[in-house]
């Protein structure tokens, strides 16, 4: 749906295939300091992975990273595990050859429940595993990316439409884009009330956005919304972490199922969610890759209305169809 603005959605078109950095030096895999803890409960905190026992560490351990970053690149330079039918199929893999034994390396992950121990890897040194899930990242703080610019895409679930006044960005170095992002956002308004506007997507998408280009990674986004439904104007200062950075920076090799190859990517891509109530939610994603969740805030209403208070308190108008599903069903508060 579009509505006072002449821009198209912006589709996951993919970018070109960057190259991969050179990995970390020893000094800091070993200190573990540059490793994207504390963004998502799942990732995993490289200091207290570097401590244990390879033999002890739990699927919750590796989370995410360990499956799609550890595991992949290990399946594929070093052959660990290259025959297990189902890297993400958890217990439903199989392997083709024949059960890891002492003449054949297993995959990292032993698949299954949380609670399932990895004693494919006890081969693997602690510094080992800390290097690995360090590889490629070379540009969280400010420098040269290792791609030419990164996207920023907003999104709104079903009917619960917004519009965004402003998108404002300040890079690494201080530079200062204004409206990097403005007006609609990615949303979906079926017929019918055929549409389920509770919660997020289990699968963030890119969202309606720009590439933001002759930037470096960001600091702090900042953003003014108008939320339809309400309505209510909210602004919130995002301030984007060094382990979101630091993701951002890391390569990554994934199998990617549109093009049935495997292939080296970024997440490149920040998408942000908007919500009755001023919630906000944050992920990274890139082409072929998982989206990881970074971040949830709540923004402030802004006390001078739409459009900073020029508008006399008029805000954009509510397509007919969200009108009369939220008339009908309500705004879902707490859902998100």
């Amino acid at each position: 749906m579009q509505r006072n603005s002449s821009a198209a959605s912006s589709g996951s078109s993919h970018p070109k295939r960057a190259e991969k950095p050179a990995n970390k030096g020893a000094a800091v895999a070993a200190k573990g300091t540059h490793g994207a803890s504390g963004t998502h409960s799942n990732q995993v905190e490289a200091s207290k992975v570097g401590l244990q026992a390879p033999s002890s560490i739990l699927n919750e351990g590796l989370g995410v990273s360990g499956e799609h970053i550890a595991e992949y690149i290990y399946a594929v330079e070093f052959g660990w595990g290259k025959d297990w039918d189902g890297h993400d199929k958890g217990v439903d893999g199989k392997w083709l050859e024949g059960v890891p034994r002492a003449s054949k390396l297993g995959k990292l992950s032993a698949g299954g429940g949380p609670k399932t121990r990895h004693t494919q890897m006890n081969n693997i040194t602690p510094f080992l595993l800390a290097t690995m899930l360090l590889a490629g990242s070379t540009c969280s703080n400010a420098g040269s990316l290792p791609y030419d610019a990164w996207r920023l895409g907003f999104s709104a679930s079903d009917y619960m439409e917004v519009w965004i006044e402003t998108a404002d960005v300040v890079d690494m170095k201080g530079q200062v884009y204004r409206r990097a992002m403005s007006g609609v956002s990615a949303i979906q308004t079926p017929e019918n009330n055929k549409g389920n506007p509770k919660g997020w997507p289990k699968k963030s998408g890119w969202g309606k956005g720009k590439y933001v280009t002759n930037a470096d990674l960001p600091k702090k986004i900042y953003v003014r919304w108008q939320s339809l439904v309400e309505p209510q104007t909210y602004q919130v200062g995002i301030d984007i972490a060094e382990s979101t950075r630091e993701i951002m920076c890391t390569s990554e090799k994934t199998y990617c199922a549109a093009t049935g190859k495997w292939t080296t990517g970024y997440r490149k891509a920040i998408a942000i969610g908007l919500a009755p109530g001023g919630i906000v939610k944050v992920w990274v994603l890139g082409p072929c890759l998982t989206p990881l969740e970074v971040m949830r805030v709540k923004a402030e209403v802004d006390p001078r209305g739409p459009y900073e208070g020029k508008s006399g308190g008029q805000y954009d108008a509510l397509s007919e169809i969200s009108r009369m599903h939220v008339k009908k069903f309500g705004v879902p508060y707490g859902s998100w």
